[in-house]
């Protein structure tokens, strides 16, 4: 059965905790991938260039929140896919955690299914005492024992952060009590920047909580700035990553990087969604900028800055795909010209723009869009994919090899343009497109390995450019290009070359890092003493993990 194990539990019950003490005691016997909002790029790299190339390999894949990052987003086919997926592969195991009740399409069978409740809290809070003896009498029997009804992460971060003398006899909630006190703490700072950002936490739990969406550090300073009606202060100009260092925002934010092509996103993520969804979003504030007086409207305007537009293209999607408040037609508009340009390269606004999910727009309004975007010379290809779906469903064969090779030209060379620009042309015209720069072009980008995959089928016979192409990429020695370093050596694999290249590969210390170009490379000399040697060498050798 592919799927192991379903952990179920309230949000703060222990299930992240206990789902990655699985993952570390079953290290050594599986390969463990952790996916969270990550499974789209996960399917795309990780499945295709790893579990479907290692079949003995083992394989454990675990799913931190079935319910945040699947059930509560409009991506259907992903988790579907993920499933049919895992179906079909023996040496691939799947443990899932999610909440109770939740109707997701994995198998709710009861051998598999486990439930985290607070009735076992306090057995833990007993061992948990012996390692911290001063949270032992913190808190009355009374107190306690109402505490240890709550969420693990509640009744551990109440232990951790509350003052018990400040906290009401009346109270029913003292994991909110904490956080309404922090809140009170930051309003009535002498630091009018600090009221703001009080304010802008709060708006933005509400956000996360409703909408699903994690901003930037840049987004929630903006929105301070604009509660507090003052500049940020000078630390938070020199670095953003100051916002952490604060004894309290700490207690909930941490700051996690990306990288996105070159460019490093920094995200500002509560640290557990229950400090979100149970905590900061249902706090007293001040009473003139409750969020739910506050229309979402005025949020995007305040995002309207250079610097936060990826989140507003992902603020702008999502509130028009939940319908929770209504934005009005004209200031769609103009948010997604704002967005254009800022030159900003999200999915998000481009998908607003040229699917019919949200909008009604003429064609001719639409190709201006498209001649706008076409100067943004953005390379993110999901940016473009909504645009290229839009141009084959609507333009005729002429006019889409014409609207794609001006993108291409223009220096948006992704995968997905490229792709179906190549798709539309004849194998002849193909071939007088293709010289040996442009095809060494397309193999410097490893996500192009399809694009030269294709090529290589249908040109091998016809265009020599291609062979001196496969040569010149062989000598730049990009090994890390394992699907492109492979298809060219395919392609001259009968030359003395081809071999030569092989052997020098597989003389490398670190060539059994490179699985793929690995096996490649002796298939090639497989006959001779030294591919034996080292095929010996690398059966011999104790497998890597990767968690």
């Amino acid at each position: 059965m592919p799927i192991t194990a379903v952990v179920n539990g309230d949000g703060g019950c222990g299930k992240s905790v206990l789902l990655r003490r699985i993952a570390i005691d079953l290290r050594n016997n599986y390969t463990v991938y952790w996916i969270a909002d990550n499974a789209k790029d996960f399917l795309a790299n990780e499945w295709i260039y790893d579990i479907e190339n290692n079949p003995n390999e083992n394989y454990l894949l675990v799913i931190e929140d079935w319910y945040r990052n699947f059930s509560k987003t409009d991506d259907k086919i992903t988790p579907n896919t993920l499933l049919q997926k895992v179906k079909v592969k023996p040496n691939v195991r799947l443990l899932i955690g999610d909440r109770p009740n939740n109707n997701a399409p994995y198998s709710k069978s009861k051998s598999i299914a486990y439930s985290l409740l607070p009735n076992e809290n306090a057995a833990l809070f007993s061992y948990i005492t012996k390692w911290v003896p001063n949270w032992e009498y913190k808190f009355s029997i009374e107190q306690k024992n109402f505490l240890l009804k709550s969420g693990l992460f509640q009744a551990l971060f109440v232990y951790q952060y509350a003052d018990v003398s400040k906290i009401s006899e009346k109270a029913t909630n003292y994991f909110l009590e904490v956080i309404q006190s922090d809140y009170n703490l930051l309003f009535k700072s002498s630091n009018q920047f600090y009221k703001g950002l009080a304010q802008a936490i709060y708006v933005y739990a509400n956000i996360y909580a409703d909408y699903f969406i994690t901003l930037s550090p840049e987004a929630v300073i903006v929105l301070a700035e604009k509660y507090s009606g003052v500049d940020r202060p000078f630390e938070l100009k020199q670095n953003l990553e100051f916002l952490v260092n604060d004894s309290v925002i700490g207690r909930y934010f941490d700051i996690l990087l990306k990288k996105k092509r070159d460019i490093q996103i920094s995200k500002l993520k509560f640290l557990h969604d229950t400090l979100a969804d149970e905590g900061w979003k249902n706090i007293e504030g001040d009473s003139r900028l409750k969020f739910k007086l506050i229309s979402v409207n005025e949020v995007l305007v305040y995002l309207t800055t250079e610097n936060t537009n990826e989140d507003l293209a992902s603020l702008l999607y999502r509130v028009l795909l939940l319908k929770v408040q209504t934005v009005k037609h004209d200031q769609v508009i103009e948010l997604c010209n704002f967005l254009i340009k800022s030159k900003c390269s999200s999915f998000f606004f481009t998908e607003i723009l040229f699917s019919n999910k949200f909008l009604e727009i003429e064609k001719h309004t639409r190709l201006s869009y498209l001649n706008s975007l076409i100067g943004v010379g953005s390379s993110e290809n999901g940016m473009w994919l909504p645009v290229v779906h839009w141009i084959k469903q609507n333009l005729a064969n002429d006019n889409q090899i014409r609207l794609l090779k001006d993108i291409i030209f223009a220096g948006n060379k992704t995968e997905v343009v490229i792709k179906n620009y190549y798709r539309l042309l004849t194998d002849d015209n193909l071939s007088s497109e293709i010289n040996d720069k442009t095809m060494l072009d397309i193999m410097q980008i490893p996500s192009h390995h399809m694009i030269v995959s294709e090529i290589f089928k249908r040109l091998r016979e016809k265009n020599e450019n291609i062979r001196n192409a496969a040569i010149n990429f062989l000598n730049l020695n990009r090994y890390g290009f394992q699907e492109i370093f492979t298809l060219c050596l395919q392609l001259i694999k009968d030359t003395p070359f081809a071999k030569e290249k092989a052997k020098e590969f597989l003389q490398m210390p670190e060539a059994f890092k490179f699985e793929n170009n690995f096996t490649t490379c002796l298939q090639l000399i497989k006959d001779t003493p030294f591919a034996k040697e080292k095929a010996k060498e690398f059966l011999q050798m104790p497998r890597g993990f990767q968690i």
